[in-house]
């Protein structure tokens, strides 16, 4: 979409009108929403599949399923600080793309 824009700037003005600042706000917002969407995603599956088969009550008759879903949420309780790690990394790359004039 902006792509398309600034190739009808050109056509039509002869050169490209928007500032390379609001390029950059407009993809890291879009990033970021991005990214956002996909945390959300994580958690809502991690909620779905851990936390919600705890609370049911098919798993009380099956001790060994208990177990398998400890085990699950241990493994992903330990992988859990990298996936966040990368996310705040990716947010604070974005922080670099935003307008100065925007404090």
């Amino acid at each position: 979409m902006i792509a398309s824009g600034i190739v009808f700037e050109r056509e039509t003005e002869g050169r490209r009108i928007t500032p390379p600042w609001w390029i950059h706000n407009a993809g890291a917002r879009s990033w970021t929403e991005i990214v956002l969407d996909g945390t959300k995603r994580l958690i809502n599956a991690v909620e779905h599949s851990i936390v919600e088969r705890a609370e049911s009550t098919d798993l009380a008759a099956e001790p060994e399923s208990w177990a398998l879903l400890i085990l699950r949420g241990l493994e992903l309780g330990r992988k859990m600080p990298g996936g966040m790690a990368a996310i705040h990394y990716v947010l604070n790359n974005l922080r670099t793309l935003r307008n100065a004039n925007a404090d």
